[in-house]
């Protein structure tokens, strides 16, 4: 079978679309500030008996979900890398100094686009780029 061909451009493909992301942390008071830095606004909730952690609405529907990570019963998982948009690369860059995280790499001048690359409190890389029409 053949994949169909889109003939307009308005046509949209019926993908699943993610409800959330798991990122197990060693800290998660550090981890929900490292967040709320880049703009997001924790919220902490815990799931009946389960453990206390954060949530962060992303986009849409989207989640990121910050939990405790427990050496003894959980593996380490982590070691993601994702991309966010932000309306403003000066205001992200100011924070990121104020707060001294170091960025770890950027565009070379002349890229199409400007982004950065920060670690998180547990080594995830956080790709962040400007899109101005972002609020």
């Amino acid at each position: 079978m053949e994949p169909q061909q889109s003939k307009h451009p308005d046509d949209v493909l019926q993908l699943p679309q993610a409800q959330y992301l798991v990122l197990r942390v060693a800290d998660i008071n550090a981890s929900a500030q490292f967040f709320s830095l880049l703009g997001f606004n924790p919220i902490q909730e815990q799931h009946g008996s389960g453990p206390e952690h954060f949530s962060f609405r992303i986009h849409g529907d989207l989640v990121l979900e910050l939990y405790p990570w427990n050496k003894e019963t959980s593996p380490p998982t982590n070691f993601a890398r994702f991309g966010l948009l932000v309306p403003s690369m000066s205001e992200i860059r100011n924070k990121l100094s104020v707060a001294q995280i170091p960025v770890t790499r950027e565009s070379s001048a002349g890229a199409n686009r400007e982004w950065i690359l920060v670690l998180d409190p547990d080594g995830n890389q956080v790709e962040i780029s400007e899109h101005p029409g972002i609020r």
